[in-house]
């Protein structure tokens, strides 16, 4: 008899005998539950629903959270790309400049030039000239 809370029979009927939770815990959540539906896909059996239902469902939910991964790695990457314009103030101080109409007297590592702040120097020592 399996122990239906603690070791599910359709978390422990892999061939290689690992259970599920033992590759699970060491991913994210999402990716960790994805992996959790792809694994027991096709293996629980709901008393109220047929397997195949149970299957689909289980597919549905995998790629549900597939999906939220994506899209939260999507919402880093555009935070990172916000981060890295404010870290260089490349469009804020053009953006100030434009406006008042201000001379430029120094090359920045960003590419513009800018009047009166402290400059920021590129790596590239061609840049900083």
């Amino acid at each position: 008899m399996t122990d239906a809370v603690n070791h599910p029979a359709h978390y422990n009927l892999d061939p290689s005998g690992i259970e599920c939770i033992q590759v699970a815990r060491h991913r994210n959540f999402d990716i960790g539950n994805a992996f959790k539906y792809l694994w027991r896909l096709g293996l629980k059996k709901a008393p109220d629903r047929e397997a195949i239902d149970s299957e689909i469902q289980d597919a549905e939910k995998a790629i549900w959270y597939i999906q939220d991964h994506i899209t939260e790695l999507r919402r880093k990457k555009k935070n990172a790309a916000l981060d890295a314009s404010r870290l260089t103030g490349h469009s804020l101080l053009g953006n100030l400049r434009s406006a008042m109409h201000e001379p430029c007297d120094r090359r920045c590592a960003h590419g513009g030039y800018v009047s009166g702040h402290l400059p920021v120097y590129s790596k590239n020592p061609a840049r900083n000239a």
